[in-house]
């Protein structure tokens, strides 16, 4: 009970930051769901991340299984979740058109929607049109890998969970199989694909250790050759290995940074996991594309605690709670949602026994850093 109230808390307070909005493409209307972050439009121009939904799904749902405009309220970027179309009668089960092979929704050009949503998006909002990058979940990831492949003009980097193609038997589609036919023996839709984007998209995948190789539904038959794929196509060097902690699940990162100057390939696989969006996705998919600009030659990768992020906790609280990565001499601002300040003054920790519930928003300043992040008092 106490979880749905937080849930309404958290909806109610922070509709002003929603938007849901409606396009035209193919002489059929679609939509999507926009996030500004907090300080919106201050401290513009923003990046944006595209968040592609799972099949049998859609955008409302991915948003509570993500999380992505939450992270991105603090990070200081715009999230877009764009609405697939139905396969069928149900308008809440959706498919992308993502070079799955039979697919059901082959009459829609999803390409052509997404490149009109952002030439959308940056017409309403300041937009920094060089770090624009999708991710997605399972439907979501190919559609991802999609747009790498036919736009990648327009991306800077992609960041695809538990979703992919097959590259032919090699891997490298050498076997001349990457011709848009069904990769076969697969419980799901998948198709041998001949991926070749006009530049080196750097690219972080992420998927559960369960899921396996080729078994057993092929959602990510591909790990093996797609690794072989995208480091021969990045032209990456041995990788670094190592094993991580994060958000209570065990990560076993591989990581080629050693590529083609502008470019990476990052394949992290979460221990004990299955077909699901993982909770540190989306953190450790944003801790890897910030570092990217389609507009830049950069190999600078951000490493796990480069930056230390802004972090309240605990986060709900009660009593009161403490700031992690706030300078000393920092400035903390509180407001709650109607706009009132609850507190002013410096870093240490902030009492909140006479604080009513419900959502605050937390501003810290250290010159001309000004970063948010919002915390609940349940």
């Amino acid at each position: 009970m106490m979880a749905g109230c937080l849930l309404a808390i958290l909806v109610c307070s922070s509709v002003h930051a929603q938007t849901n909005s409606t396009l035209v493409w193919q002489g059929v209307v679609r939509s999507y769901v926009t996030y500004l972050p907090a300080g919106y439009p201050a401290g513009g121009p923003y990046p944006v991340v595209v968040a592609c939904h799972p099949g049998l799904s859609n955008a409302t749902q991915h948003a509570t299984a993500s999380g992505w405009h939450l992270v991105g309220d603090t990070a200081g970027f715009i999230t877009v979740y764009p609405n697939a179309m139905p396969p069928g009668a149900n308008p809440d089960s959706r498919l992308w058109n993502a070079y799955d092979q039979p697919s059901f929704v082959a009459q829609y050009d999803d390409v052509g929607f997404l490149l009109r949503l952002l030439d959308t998006l940056a017409a309403a909002h300041p937009v920094d049109t060089c770090r624009v990058y999708f991710s997605g979940f399972s439907s979501g990831a190919m559609m991802s890998f999609r747009m790498a492949c036919d736009a990648a003009d327009r991306i800077a980097a992609i960041a695809p969970v538990s979703g992919g193609w097959g590259y032919g038997a090699d891997g490298s589609c050498g076997d001349g199989q990457c011709n848009g036919d069904p990769a076969g023996s697969c419980g799901w839709n998948m198709a041998y694909v001949n991926c070749t984007p006009q530049r080196q998209v750097p690219v972080a995948f992420m998927k559960g250790s369960l899921e396996g190789d080729n078994v057993p539904t092929c959602r990510a038959s591909t790990d093996s050759l797609q690794r072989l794929h995208w480091v021969d196509f990045l032209d990456c060097t041995d990788p670094a290995i190592d094993t991580v902690q994060r958000a209570g699940e065990t990560i076993v990162r591989e990581r080629y940074d050693d590529c083609i100057p502008g470019s990476a390939y990052h394949f992290y696989t979460v221990v004990g996991n299955s077909h699901q969006w993982h909770t540190p996705a989306t953190l450790m998919q944003w801790e890897f594309l910030r570092g990217w600009s389609r507009c830049e030659l950069s190999t600078a990768i951000p490493t796990l605690g480069s930056v230390q992020p802004l972090q309240v906790q605990p986060n709900p609280f009660r009593e009161g709670f403490t700031l992690a990565g706030v300078p000393p001499n920092a400035r903390i601002t509180v407001v709650d949602a109607t706009g009132r300040a609850v507190y002013e003054g410096g870093p240490g920790a902030i009492r909140t026994s006479e604080w009513a519930r419900g959502l605050y928003t937390v501003t810290v300043q250290d010159g001309r850093d000004v970063r948010h992040v919002r915390a609940v008092r349940e």
